[in-house]
């Protein structure tokens, strides 16, 4: 009896001790709430926008970027194909490479969003 409850012992340990060894399968499980929180405050801190959010869904990364300044349709339009027309193809591969090593996991897609100060979109871009 006593060598049962030894053996079962034994097995709870090894459980408690491998659940801690488990590899999150997505970006979503591997990054903290308030890990995402501190980004968004990093990139929105001294910058042209009032607000950036960073959000995860599996592996797909989005980036939200607020204006603190209100574009017209004049300045939101000649961004809009800045943005479209530029080669984005390197910055993309590298936030890519840089989740990888930070976190093990590559994000199937990474987007990001550009809103005016009123909250319309300005342009979404996706790679």
């Amino acid at each position: 009896m006593r060598k049962a409850a030894v053996n079962v012992a034994v097995i709870i340990m090894c459980l408690f001790m491998f659940a801690g060894c488990v590899r999150p399968n997505s970006l979503e499980e591997a990054i903290s709430p308030a890990k995402l929180q501190r980004i968004s405050d990093s990139l929105a801190s001294g910058s042209i926008y009032k607000d950036v959010k960073v959000e995860i869904k599996g592996n797909h990364v989005t980036f939200k970027y607020y204006f603190s300044t209100y574009l017209d349709n004049s300045q939101a339009s000649r961004l809009k194909q800045a943005l479209q027309s530029s080669s984005l193809q390197d910055q993309f591969d590298r936030m890519k490479d840089e989740f990888e090593k930070d976190y093990g996991i590559r994000p199937s897609r990474i987007t990001f969003i550009y809103y005016n100060s009123d909250e319309q979109m300005i342009v979404k871009i996706e790679k």
